[in-house]
């Protein structure tokens, strides 16, 4: 239930961002770049950080990594078009 909480309050928070930088005639593009790339930070932190994961044996796998870029592109995409 947290997790859904959190989500529609970021969901909320971007739609926010994205009126106010259209008041102020910002490029969405970049707004929605730096976004995503600092997703992508935080997540590689966790995932380094993780001692569990990493006893388990998990591991960056090309295929996964791969899969998370075309996600983040069609996310982005997708935003544009909104």
């Amino acid at each position: 239930m947290l997790s859904l909480a959190l989500a529609i309050a970021c969901s909320l928070s971007i739609a926010t961002i994205f009126k106010v930088a259209e008041r102020r005639d910002l490029d969405r593009m970049v707004l929605l770049t730096v976004n995503y790339g600092v997703a992508a930070l935080v997540a590689l932190v966790f995932v380094l950080g993780d001692e569990a994961g990493a006893k388990a044996g998990l591991a960056f796998e090309l295929g996964l990594i791969a899969l998370g870029v075309g996600t983040g592109a069609l996310f982005i995409g997708g935003f544009f078009i909104y």
